[in-house]
């Protein structure tokens, strides 16, 4: 009999913390945790090693999956980082036709993350359907037998026989028992939140449809005993925001991608111009439901200076839980095999990863609704101060003192300070190289400890179509000097990767990093200069040479030229906006590589959420390094009008958002068009490449109020536009241009 009681008092006690979510939503919509009833404010990254590519990635790379898990893991929590999205290709790798459960590899390895995870603190979003093929890239792999791959994204919404598929299947797998924790997924305390579907078709035109279709998926999760809050998608189609509003969710999911998803190379310019406003998280229709946000990132950006200020905002709409998308698996971040146009790592993208280190301070210390003004007056606010010259993100508060690039600022209380994480040198920090690096007080006050890793060099840019057969990036372990000037503690030492205890006495090495081998493969070129192993190329040559300018180059700069391809121009997108048709075509009569920019129509139409306009845009600062001081007397272009079109704009901004342009009249043949330099005046500028999902202002804010003269000294954008206000309104169809190249004459 008491052994009786005892199992009864033991399941009791079992069903009564099952019962204890660790958050709860309150009345007004704020996520609490239930322990002390505080705000939950959670930041980290989508980690997706158990589906898809990144599971396949890991093979080319002959990991050990487990290790891999542990060690990022262990990255995110060095970081700081307590936010983990599961984004499980279930639909697709672990199910039948009809929804029923395949318990594989992947399986296995979701419920090993999710062990992992849950040792380290880390509170997890579970999003068991994906919707997107996971066969992407490589069209090859079979393993898609899932129901996705007989049902469309509408028909997950509208067919009966895929919506039982679904609630088959998310009821077999929050029952199912995870071998490493002994608990049902729908138990495991960590995974505080679930998301029923990664950006599903949204059909605003079917609110019936889309009600009964999420509130059956709520009730088949509740079903399982799954007691954890439960959001849907708002941002693939804001205008459902009503929908998802008054269904049974709790609340809803957001994505923010400033430069879009494909330009597939590094996107210059000012990244701060345009994420100051995300409107739609201010959407009354969402009152009293909880935002969180699945995805987000400074996509195809270097340092990642763009992503404090996008989280800055995300906050200020309400948003308790922000996980980027996808962090790169340390032993795949050298090719950036996992997402082309993401690339975040702790090691190899180190500027990015103190970036993001102070974005997840913004979460824990910035206020909701605290006003944003916009940019640049809104580049200093709180601890926090961001700039784009200096390509610098900063934390600088009582304990800690984070920086992405060398900063001069001065801790604000060095006797305070707990915590230093950075990139180059500081005024306490003297430090030559490029590898991230982290100082620690340790709790006698009296000494620090320094993690140091290696310097990175770059091979090529990382969000080109990327390869098993291609570095982008190296670590390079070298040794390097590194200076401390702390209380009590000013030394010097030449150190080499890893750990060690700082103190009056000096530096102690006390530790190598686990992953020390992977960081001591590369050690860059020789620095005693060639050997005769390597080939002639790389040895040391006694003589220069230089470009003599001409006197036809002397005055002139080129900053478009259509020989130079499609690769770096950026244009209008074909979404809910004027069509947008660009290529590259031979201008008659002397066959001229030239842009062939044409739209059918730029009719104001109320169905548009841009203005009526299509324009292509192109980076020069690169080609204006060296005019600093000079001030272009005339602009030449090399076009022609497609259609009957016979004006066009051209427009420049610099790096503050500001533009001057000018309209320019067009012929049916291509000719020289000369413009006065000094005859410019304020245009709108067009944000491109343009973001998804539709939260960025289709022209830069600065632009639209614009005083003063140009300032060709920081000019980085020129763009042609075709604007609806350009033409008459009978006059506004088939409009188009052909523009072979863009001089500046001095």
């Amino acid at each position: 009999m008491k052994k009786i009681i005892l199992f009864i008092s033991i399941m009791l006690v079992a069903l009564g913390l099952q019962a204890q979510e660790l958050v709860y939503q309150d009345k007004e919509g704020n996520i609490r945790w239930t322990k002390d009833n505080s705000r939950v404010a959670l930041y980290g990254a989508n980690y997706c090693l158990p589906s898809a590519c990144d599971y396949r990635a890991a093979a080319y790379v002959d990991g050990d999956r487990d290790a891999m898990i542990a060690e990022d893991l262990d990255h995110f929590k060095r970081m700081g980082w307590d936010g983990l999205r599961l984004c499980f290709w279930g639909d697709w790798q672990n199910t039948d036709a009809k929804g029923n459960l395949i318990q594989n590899e992947h399986l296995r390895l979701l419920e090993r993350l999710i062990e992992e995870a849950t040792k380290r603190d880390i509170y997890m979003l579970l999003s068991p359907i994906v919707t997107y093929n996971s066969q992407w890239p490589e069209m090859t792999d079979s393993t898609n037998t899932g129901f996705m791959n007989v049902y469309s994204k509408a028909d997950l919404i509208l067919e009966p026989v895929a919506k039982e598929a679904q609630k088959n299947y998310v009821k077999q797998l929050l029952n199912h028992t995870n071998r490493y924790t002994g608990r049902k997924i729908k138990d495991e305390p960590n995974i505080i939140f679930v998301e029923v579907s990664n950006e599903p078709a949204q059909m605003a035109d079917k609110p019936e449809a889309m009600t009964d279709y999420i509130n059956g998926m709520v009730d088949a999760i509740k079903s399982t005993g799954c007691k954890k809050l439960v959001f849907y998608n708002v941002s693939q189609d804001f205008k459902v925001a009503p929908i998802v509003a008054a269904s049974k969710v709790d609340g809803g999911t957001y994505a923010w991608y400033p430069q879009g998803l494909t330009c597939y190379r590094t996107v210059k310019g000012n990244p701060l111009l345009c994420v100051d406003r995300y409107e739609q998280l201010a959407d009354p229709a969402m009152k009293g439901k909880s935002k969180i946000v699945y995805e987000f990132d400074s996509t195809q950006r270097d340092g990642g200076l763009q992503v404090p200020a996008m989280v800055r905002e995300f906050v200020r709409g309400g948003c308790q839980f922000i996980t980027m998308f996808s962090y790169d698996m340390l032993r795949t971040a050298p090719k950036n095999l996992g997402w082309d146009v993401q690339f975040t790592n702790m090691v190899y993208t180190p500027r990015k990863a103190v970036a993001s280190m102070i974005s997840a301070e913004i979460v824990r210390r910035w206020s909701p609704g605290e006003p944003n003004r916009y940019y640049p007056a809104n580049n200093h606010f709180g601890d926090f101060r961001l700039s784009y010259e200096e390509d610098l993100a900063l934390l600088n508060s009582e304990d800690m003192y984070y920086h992405s690039a060398s900063v001069s600022d001065s801790p604000k209380n060095i006797a305070a300070l707990r915590h230093i994480a950075g990139i180059g040198s500081s005024p306490v920090i003297q430090y030559k190289g490029n590898g991230i690096y982290f100082l620690d007080r340790d709790d006698n006050q009296n000494s620090w400890t320094l993690e140091l890793y290696p310097d990175i060099i770059a091979l090529g840019d990382p969000y080109a179509v990327p390869s098993a057969y291609k570095d982008v990036a190296v670590a390079d372990s070298r040794e390097r000097e590194f200076s401390v000037s702390l209380p009590g503690i000013k030394q010097t030492a030449v150190v080499y990767p890893g750990k060690y205890r700082i103190d009056k006495n000096g530096f102690t090495r006390i530790a190598d990093h686990p992953q020390q081998e992977l960081y001591s493969q590369y050690r860059g070129w020789p620095s005693h200069g060639a050997h005769p192993a390597y080939p002639d190329r790389w040895a040391p040559r006694d003589w220069y040479t230089t470009i003599q300018p001409t006197e036809e180059t002397a005055n002139q700069t080129t900053v478009l030229n259509a020989c130079e391809g499609l690769k770096n121009i950026d244009y209008s997108r074909n979404f809910e906006s004027p069509e947008c048709r660009i290529r590259l075509i031979r201008a008659i009569p002397d066959m001229n590589n030239a842009y062939e920019l044409t739209t059918p129509d730029l009719t104001e139409n109320p169905a548009w959420r841009t203005a009526a306009d299509v324009s292509l845009s192109h980076f020069i600062a690169d080609e204006l390094w060296n005019r600093k001081g000079d001030t272009p007397k005339k602009i030449k272009i090399w076009a022609m009008g497609l259609h009957g079109t016979d004006r066009a704009l051209v427009n420049f901004m610099d790096k503050n958002g500001r533009a001057f342009g000018a309209e320019f009249p067009l012929s049916g043949s291509m000719k020289v068009i000369e413009i006065d330099a000094t005859t410019l005046q304020p245009y709108p500028a067009v944000v491109l490449p343009q973001d998804w999902p539709g939260v960025c202002s289709y022209y830069y804010p600065q632009s639209v109020a614009v005083t003063g003269l140009p300032d060709w000294n920081n000019m980085e954008q020129v763009q042609i536009s075709l604007r609806g206000n350009l033409y008459p309104e009978e006059e506004k169809q088939n409009k188009g241009i052909a523009i072979e190249k863009i001089v500046l004459e001095y």
